[in-house]
């Protein structure tokens, strides 16, 4: 079964399982440091999905749905690859 973690009531991080506990600090002041750019922008909530091969973002902006992923076998670039194209997309 997929490990979540909820990061207050606006971030989701899904299947965690294999991520350990350094690289998940790490992660998640990584994470939170986008969030806030993604919420001063009218972004409701994101979702961080990881899997084997990428990193997969969602976020709800009013009626929008916003989506990005980056594929990178260093785990960090991958996140930041894709947030990095979900604030794009605003």
């Amino acid at each position: 079964m997929a490990k979540n973690i909820n990061l207050g009531d606006q971030i989701e991080l899904v299947n965690v399982d294999n991520i350990d506990g350094a690289q998940l600090a790490i992660l998640r002041k990584m994470i939170g440091n986008y969030a806030r750019k993604l919420f001063d922008n009218g972004v409701a909530r994101i979702s961080v999905t990881f899997s084997e091969a990428a990193v997969t973002v969602e976020g709800i902006k009013g009626d929008d749905k916003l989506s990005s992923s980056a594929e990178n076998p260093n785990l960090f670039i991958a996140v930041d690859q894709a947030l990095n194209a979900m604030e794009k997309q605003l």
